[in-house]
């Protein structure tokens, strides 16, 4: 998304609005059932990194596809209602591409940003996150213990250093909100 949107960008000008339309799995044609993951973890993790690197691209507008489902239907309402608010690239180190994608969300007025890691993957993952304040962090995951249930916020204490390792199921959306 990220090239394409500078393609256009360089060609049009700033000025004009880049829409991606149908943003999801299923095919134009017509087809006997919808794709398969639509409705699970994978397609919820999908959703979450393509509004990640749409948004980081500099998108003004996208149509998503995707869903039904309990993975999909929960990402879409927690970055719905970002709608217009700013995206930031976060740094990761090591070998591209990254297993897990991260990015911040704010929210006019709010004083920290939220931190987004998405796992790409079927494997889990440990992600040392950094340069945070010491004190709570809330956590919002979407994963295989939470998909057939409702997401419970779960709170964690950063140690003084900042730093701490959060580890993700395949395929996990957490949202981390470090107390305001």
């Amino acid at each position: 998304i990220l090239d394409q949107v500078r393609t256009m960008r360089a060609v049009a000008g700033t000025a004009a609005k880049v829409r991606l339309d149908r943003l999801g799995f299923d095919s134009p044609y017509p087809r006997a059932a919808r794709d398969l993951r639509n409705g699970g973890l994978f397609g919820g993790a999908w959703l979450a990194a393509a509004i990640g690197y749409a948004g980081l691209a500099g998108v003004d507008e996208a149509v998503v596809a995707v869903g039904p489902g309990p993975a999909a239907d929960w990402v879409a309402r927690e970055l719905g209602g970002l709608a217009g608010c700013a995206i930031h690239a976060v740094r990761t180190d090591g070998p591209p591409p990254p297993p897990v994608f991260a990015y911040a969300t704010a929210r006019p007025g709010q004083a920290k940003p939220d931190l987004w890691l998405v796992n790409l993957t079927d494997d889990a993952q440990a992600v040392a996150v950094a340069e945070i304040e010491a004190g709570q962090v809330t956590l919002n995951r979407l994963n295989t213990a939470t998909l057939a249930a409702t997401v419970q916020p779960e709170t964690q204490t950063v140690p003084a250093g900042g730093t701490m390792t959060v580890r993700l199921l395949p395929y996990e959306v957490c949202r981390m909100a470090v107390a305001q």
